[in-house]
């Protein structure tokens, strides 16, 4: 994952070499609406529907979308579309429908649990990030404090250089 400024070159490189894939055109979509340009988003997610009607986890990246920041109407023409598309594809569409529970579900069924399990996935990355980010300002504290401590006139070293090669860790696995 590339840092947030970052994200507007590599969706512009991405659409220049692969401009008809719907996964780049959804990651985009997905971009938009992160950053709360709602009809480019909506538009952006029309695009990867329209051209991959059988991929189930655009389907419901879409009506996920039209829960939020639609109209009932739209809800339900998203509902409509993708019960008459009958998508049979997609990594999460998959792992819900073929699950022996859902078995003969019907797709407006699997379309609601797409969205709850996306609903889980992103939340369970921002708590990863929120993590990643606490441990970061542990660990900025604690070098701050270092450099403050001093014991009998002297700082303490092998802390010192542990706090730092945990820092320099940190910003090789892109953490900071």
């Amino acid at each position: 994952m590339v840092p947030p400024y970052q994200h507007k070159t590599k969706s512009a490189d991405a659409l220049k070499k692969c401009d008809q894939d719907p996964h780049v055109i959804a990651a985009v979509a997905k971009l938009f609406w992160h950053d709360r340009k709602v009809v480019k988003a909506r538009n952006w997610l029309i695009k990867a529907v329209t051209l991959a009607l059988d991929i189930g986890d655009f389907w419901a990246l879409s009506y996920k979308f039209e829960l939020k920041h639609g109209s009932e109407d739209d809800q339900k023409d998203v509902l409509k579309k993708c019960i008459a598309a009958e998508p049979k594809h997609g990594e999460r569409w998959q792992a819900i429908s073929k699950a022996v529970e859902n078995s003969h579900q019907p797709t407006e069924a699997i379309l609601k649990k797409v969205v709850v399990a996306l609903g889980k996935e992103e939340s369970s990355a921002e708590n990863i990030r929120r993590y990643d980010e606490n441990q970061k300002n542990v660990l900025k504290r604690s070098i701050a404090a270092e450099q403050c401590t001093v014991r009998g006139g002297r700082h303490f070293p092998r802390l010192w250089r542990f706090l730092i090669s945990q820092l320099k860790h940190l910003e090789d696995i892109g953490s900071i």
